[in-house]
């Protein structure tokens, strides 16, 4: 299951940027390219950085419905 919530939690504890690298990678059709050329990042940085998320968090965006949850979780807290 998502655990948005931890995520975001971690990224206030530890000042990390998780949940809007993740949404960044999201809105680019999970195309590590093109989200390594949005967050100046190497591709296969990008791609190490998914595949660590993904174990930590139990991610899946292999589905439709899994990142649709994400990205309005996403705008929910940016908005509450």
């Amino acid at each position: 299951p998502l655990d948005y919530l931890a995520m975001r939690n971690d990224d206030e504890a530890n000042g990390t940027d998780y949940c809007a690298f993740i949404k960044t990678y999201l809105l680019n059709n999970c195309n590590c390219a093109q989200t390594a050329k949005k967050v100046f990042l190497h591709k296969n940085s990008v791609s190490y950085r998914i595949e660590k998320l993904r174990e930590r968090y139990k991610l899946n965006f292999d589905n439709t419905y899994d990142q649709i949850l994400f990205l309005l979780s996403y705008i929910t807290d940016m908005y509450t």
